[in-house]
Order: C-alpha cells, then sequence, then structure tokens
C-alpha cells in the first residue's frame, strides 16, 4: 500500500463512504421522483408534468457525466495507491477528463433541457433587438438601455 500516513486512509474511507451515500440518495431521490410523476393521482397538467420529465431527464443525464467524468478517474487514481498501473500516461489522460467534465456538463445541459436551450437560443438570436436609443443624453454619448 502507498499511503503516505493513516490520515489520507482516513479520508479515503470517508470520502468514499460519503461518495456512495450520495450516490444512494441521488438515486432513491429519482427513483421516488419518477413514481410520483407517472402516479394517477397526480394533479399537475400535462405540460408540466413533460417539463418535470425532461428535467429529470437532464439531471440524471448530467449526474451520469459527473459520475463518468469525476468518479471513474479519481477512482482510478485511488486504485493506483493499490495496483501497479502499466499505463504510465494514464494520469495525464484521467486528468484532462477531470478537467473538462464542467465543459461536459454545460453542453449536456444545453442539449437535454428543452426550455434551457429554447431561452438560450432566444438570447443569442436577438442580442441587440431589445435595445433602443436614448435621448435623455447628449447625442455624443450615443449608448443604448434595455
Amino acid at each position: 500500500m502507498q499511503f503516505d500516513s493513516w490520515i489520507f486512509i482516513v479520508f479515503y474511507i470517508f470520502a468514499y463512504t460519503a461518495v456512495i451515500f450520495a450516490l444512494l440518495a441521488g438515486g432513491l431521490a429519482a427513483y421516488v421522483t419518477i413514481r410520483s410523476l407517472s402516479s394517477i393521482n397526480l394533479q399537475l397538467s400535462a405540460r408540466t408534468v413533460s417539463i418535470h420529465k425532461n428535467f429529470l431527464f437532464s439531471l440524471a443525464v448530467a449526474a451520469f457525466i459527473h459520475i463518468s467524468f469525476i468518479f471513474i478517474p479519481l477512482s482510478i487514481f485511488f486504485a493506483a495507491n493499490f495496483f501497479v498501473l502499466q499505463l504510465s500516461s494514464i494520469s495525464h489522460y484521467l486528468t484532462l477528463v477531470v478537467q473538462e467534465h464542467g465543459t461536459a456538463s454545460t453542453l449536456t445541459m444545453l442539449v437535454t433541457n428543452t426550455l434551457l436551450r429554447k431561452e438560450v437560443l432566444n438570447t443569442f438570436s436577438h442580442p441587440f433587438s431589445g435595445l433602443k436609443p436614448r435621448n435623455d443624453i447628449p447625442s455624443i454619448l450615443i449608448s443604448y438601455a434595455p
């Protein structure tokens, strides 16, 4: 074992226990949410249920991105303390994967969340459409107010 001290061992035990409990809590919350959205006695409109299901799907995909881009590479780093890995450059690739999880998560939310995607497209399709010229300042200072 390649740990420097017992502090690292305790840290890893607490960290991975917390990760397991977080995965369990997230999975149970998703199960309860899906079960309640599929309930017959639901008092929400079909559009609201559709929005909730889309958002839940977006969150599930985002959770998968975080698990695959953070948890798996860090698990490999953790396992490297117990096993000798033959690939010497794997740490560079794993660091790159962890580094790019933010970009992948943002793009995933934009692709999977319908409401967010529509608002982002609306924002960037008409960037200056809501601006009008101001008449309360001298004409030498050209400014626009929303």
